[in-house]
Order: C-alpha cells, then sequence, then structure tokens
C-alpha cells in the first residue's frame, strides 16, 4: 500500500482510517469498502486499544483547542 511507504502523514492517515473503519462500520459496509467478515475477524484487544487511543486523542485536542481559545481572548 502506498500510505504505508508515505511516511508519518501515510502512517497517520491509515490510522485515522482504520478509526473510521472501527467508529463507524457501517458506513464502510454499505460503500463495500468492508465485509462483516473483517469486522469480526478483527483482534478485539487491538480494537478495544485503538477505540481508547481514539477517544484519548480526542479529549486532548479539545483540552488544547480550549487553551487555544483562552489565550486568544487572553484570559491566560
Amino acid at each position: 500500500m502506498m500510505l504505508w511507504h508515505g511516511g508519518v502523514r501515510g502512517r497517520i492517515y491509515m490510522m485515522g482510517e482504520i478509526f473510521s473503519f472501527l467508529k463507524r462500520p457501517e458506513i464502510y459496509l454499505y460503500q463495500g469498502k468492508l465485509s462483516a467478515k473483517d469486522i469480526k475477524n478483527f483482534p478485539p484487544d487491538f480494537k478495544r486499544t485503538l477505540l481508547t487511543l481514539y477517544k484519548y486523542q480526542r479529549i486532548s485536542g479539545l483540552i488544547f483547542l480550549l487553551f487555544g481559545l483562552l489565550a486568544a481572548l487572553e484570559f491566560i
């Protein structure tokens, strides 16, 4: 796959795709990009770890955005 050799950006993009496959599989099932067998055979421990990582990434992003907003409004 070309993205694997795309450096850091390619790998980050691939992780984002995997997050979205795990988060909303019904969209990709409808589009035909995934099969139900792919989702069923995905390792459950790895899936749990990735979804936890996704949750913490969202939380840290919101905190970063909040501090940026506070700095822009000159509260800090």
